[in-house]
């Protein structure tokens, strides 16, 4: 039997959906699934100019190569020959369906190809085609350029891997698990639960030089880190028996690993510790190291580094020695809050080493907006700004430094929704600045060494090996997209492959509107969209949804096509659902989001007591004006993550306004976190004591972070709130919410709460979860009255 949502009488409820809806009809947990080719993905085949692309079917999925110069297009092989072929090889038949091709190559004829069927690598070839499983000499470990040797850790220290014989030795002695060469420190992308053991084996940092004869790799001391009880009650091996976790997690105040870079020279087995100013450096964190990004020069006598300073206060460009293992300092920079170098925190700083590390692409909003910049770095000296103006550069995607010249995005320049981003090309000296994308539209691409997060879609190259072609995607808000073909000097040559959304919207999808209102202050504007109900009848009045993740680090208003039927909240239902079972869901950018200006970035400097949810609130009761059958009466928030924490400050700060709200996996107060920087920038270091960096008592807390406590709050509490908690959280700790747990209850308040057992911070019971939510609001908010 279908599972079904509890919905009001008829008699009650604006003419619609019907009475009894399918649970998905209100979550659309599998929505993002309905449309096709939304982001292709070129692979580019060797040095040539033909690329593959995975095109997706109704009946599955059919690999293809492009000639990006005449944007001809032909068929690769046959998705069921490649099923066949592994099935034949060895695989499972749903692990031969749910192959990814890792890499393709047109010779020897027809082809040849790497791919991964569940935990296995196999080489797949000929006509007819045979496929037998591949065996990797590197797997587990880093290999160096020359493909003849590998270096992986094993119990805290450096093994040397020869790959031709597979004999391997130590480079190190005097490691451990927890204080050694290349481990992973438990914090590190918040993994620990679990973690792949063949994972660990690849050191967690190690850049070869091109000599392959050294190798530079991070050394981890965690000893002095507290350890952090978690239970799994319900292991997802099925053992009757709980099973408990100690990783090592460093609450605020108290001290985090520590972080070293060594260099080792695999012929003699000699090591130098490379001396950064480690003590002025970011600390090791969940997504971030102490020292960024490495790249040597190609002689293999220097390096560079890049590296953000303690809180992100700074950043700095090191020059170092390999041989004796000194650094200078080459670039320095510091700005207040922060001194990020890319609109979004969350993508790769844009800097790029060029011309042998002569020269160094970096970028700054110290004219109050981020662009780019080229400094000399044997004298670090600024030679000049290379883009300006009233925009933003959002990523370098590539640089071609025989022609001197930058491949970037930018939002902002070009008229419209301001976060639209569009490809530019401009000169190292900042002339001939062009657009090369002129559709009106937001252009998904992303260079080498970026990630786009939009369903695991990972990083690629959008440039042509030779430069002469860009690969990319255009992305509205509603219907349309497709993948398209330009020269790098903007000329169009093909629209290879369309987006196919029909079975989306044939499930009843509707596109959101964009908006822009005033801010609180009533002159920001502010670009946001709103997912209208279904069947709207204007005569009835509708409950209102906040759906957000308030976070100075992103933007996340949906700009696209995918990011609209994901949205914005990070846990279901996806708003699209929502609005389709009766409610009016929002979602905005406020001030203090990322991706405008650096003002409107800063807006939301000391402001964690609210997260500018006033803005969210103005905005809310402006629509209401242009549409009167959003009942502002009836307003309702959810989020996850940092949209937690603000679903708690909404409630707590703004109870007459928000009536209902779920937080998914929050912090409550953000001195049971562990100490991560983005709320280091923004309320200052705490101090404990005679201002001290680190708490003595147990119970500690430092006093100006008061105003951030929600548990404080939990006497405002007025509307109806639901709390989410995955068991297994590294992100946002299980202990901390509890906490918070206890308060509600001390105040004797009302509160509903989901538990995972078996989830972590990126995973739950997401159809259980989306479904328990529509409920709730649905019994909290009502439904559409007349």
């Amino acid at each position: 039997m279908a599972d079904h949502l509890a919905i009001p009488p008829a008699s009650m409820t604006a003419p619609g959906p019907a009475d009894d809806l399918p649970a998905e009809s209100c979550v659309g947990l599998e929505w993002p699934k309905l449309f096709r080719n939304g982001f292709v993905i070129p692979h580019w085949i060797g040095r040539s100019n033909e690329f593959w692309y995975a095109r997706q079917l109704s009946s599955g999925v059919e690999y293809r190569v492009v000639n990006a110069a005449t944007g001809v297009a032909r068929p690769a092989f046959q998705a069921s020959e490649l099923i066949a072929a592994l099935v034949k090889a060895g695989a499972a038949e749903a692990e031969a369906r749910d192959a990814r091709v890792e890499d393709l190559s047109l010779t020897p004829s027809p082809f040849s190809a790497r791919v991964t069927a569940g935990q296995e690598s196999y080489d797949c070839a000929g006509e007819p085609m045979t496929c037998r499983r591949g065996v990797d000499p590197a797997r587990g470990a880093s290999p160096a350029p020359n493909g003849l040797l590998a270096v992986l850790t094993r119990g805290g220290n450096l093994w040397l891997r020869d790959l031709w014989t597979g004999h391997e030795t130590p480079l190190t002695r005097d490691g451990q698990p927890d204080a050694g060469y290349g481990v992973y420190a438990d914090t590190y992308q918040t993994r620990f639960i679990p973690r792949s053991q063949e994972a660990l084996s690849v050191p967690l940092r190690a850049y070869w030089a091109p000599d392959s004869r050294h190798v530079i790799v991070s050394f981890v001391d965690q000893r002095g880190v507290k350890p952090y009880p978690y239970v799994e009650y319900a292991p997802r091996d099925g053992d009757l028996r709980p099973r408990a976790y100690a990783p090592r997690i460093p609450l605020l105040g108290e001290p985090p690993a520590t972080f070293a870079l060594f260099v080792f020279d695999v012929v003699t087995g000699a090591a130098q510790r490379l001396e950064f100013p480690y003590e002025q450096l970011l600390p090791l964190h969940t997504d971030w190291l102490p020292i960024d990004s490495v790249w040597w020069t190609s002689d293999s006598q220097r390096l560079f580094a890049f590296a953000h300073a303690v809180n992100m206060s700074g950043a700095y460009l090191f020059e170092v020695d390999p041989s004796s293992g000194k650094t200078k300092v080459v670039i320095e920079e510091h700005d207040v809050p922060w001194a990020h170098l890319n609109s979004s925190a969350y993508n790769t700083p844009n800097v790029r080493l060029v011309e042998n590390g002569r020269q160094v692409i970096w970028f700054s909003e110290r004219d109050g907006w981020g662009h780019l910049y080229l400094y000399d770095t044997a004298s670090g000296t600024l030679q000049h700004q290379i883009t300006r103006g009233a925009w933003l550069v959002r990523d370098i995607i590539s640089v071609d430094e025989a022609r001197r010249v930058i491949y970037f995005t930018a939002s902002g320049r070009e008229a419209g929704n301001p976060y639209d981003r569009y490809l530019y090309r401009v000169n190292f000296d900042g002339s001939e600045l062009k657009l090369l994308t002129p559709e009106p539209a937001d252009h998904l691409l992303t260079g080498p060494d970026n990630a786009v997060t939009l369903d695991g879609i990972s990083g690629y190259q959008a440039i042509s090996p030779d430069g002469q072609y860009v690969v990319y995607n255009t992305s509205p808000l509603g219907r349309g997209g497709a993948a398209v073909i330009r020269t790098t000097d903007g000329v169009f040559i093909a629209e290879f492959e369309t987006v196919d959304a029909s079975d989306l919207y044939a499930q009843g999808y509707q596109d959101p509107e964009e908006f822009v209102v005033k801010a609180a202050d009533g002159v920001t504007p502010l670009w946001g969209v709103l997912y209208k109900p279904i069947h709207l009848n204007p005569e009835w009045r509708y409950p209102v949804m906040d759906a957000q993740y308030a976070s100075f680090l992103v933007s996340t208003a949906p700009r696209n096509l995918l990011e609209a039927v994901k949205g914005a909240a990070l846990i279901p239902p996806r708003p699209a659902a929502l609005a389709n079972c009766g409610f009016a869901v929002v979602s905005l950018d406020a001030r203090g989001t990322a991706n405008r200006s650096r003002e409107f970035n800063r807006a939301g400097y000391q402001r964690l007591d609210t997260m500018n949810l006033e803005d969210h609130i103005a905005a809310i009761r402006q629509l209401a004006q242009r549409f009167p059958w959003m009942d502002t009466e009836r307003v309702g928030i959810y989020g996850a993550s940092f949209g937690g924490y603000t679903v708690l400050r909404a409630m707590l700060r703004f109870p007459d306004f928000f009536k209902a709200g779920v937080a998914g996996v929050f912090a409550a107060d953000w001195q049971t976190l562990y100490p991560t920087y983005e709320y280091l920038q923004y309320e200052g270091e705490p101090r404990y004591g005679e201002n001290a960096g680190e708490r003595s008592p147990a119970g500690e807390r430092p006093a100006h972070w008061a105003h951030l406590s929600s548990s404080a709050l939990v006497k405002n509490l007025k509307g109806r709130l639901m709390l989410v908690i995955a068991g297994l959280d590294e992100a946002v700790l299980p202990g901390g919410e509890m906490q918070f747990v206890v308060s509600l209850m001390r105040a004797n308040k009302d509160f509903d709460l989901i538990f995972l057992p078996q989830a972590d911070h990126r995973s739950g019971c997401d159809l259980y979860v989306g479904r328990r939510i529509v409920k709730f609001f649905q019994t909290h908010l009502g439904a559409p009255v007349k």
